[in-house]
């Protein structure tokens, strides 16, 4: 159980940061909306990837992927 919680860590960081702490953010927010929470999550995901979509790591993504290479997330 460890070596597949470590090898989903290591899958997760490896993933722009910027992405992830969006991602977690979410997801700890979601238990505030109790039972009525579809359009609120929907509201708020939108809010929390909006910066995601213009940031230097969101174009270096694409570009790298075209290079071939690995991307240089750099959190901005």
């Amino acid at each position: 159980m460890l070596p597949s919680a470590l090898e989903l860590a290591e899958t997760i960081a490896a993933n722009a940061p910027l992405s992830v702490r969006a991602s977690k953010r979410i997801i700890h927010r979601v238990n505030d909306f109790g039972s009525d929470w579809e359009t609120p999550i929907w509201q708020m995901s939108f809010e929390e990837a909006a910066p995601v979509f213009v940031s230097k790591d969101a174009a270096e993504g694409p570009r790298a992927f075209a290079e071939k290479r690995t991307p240089q997330w750099r959190g901005e």
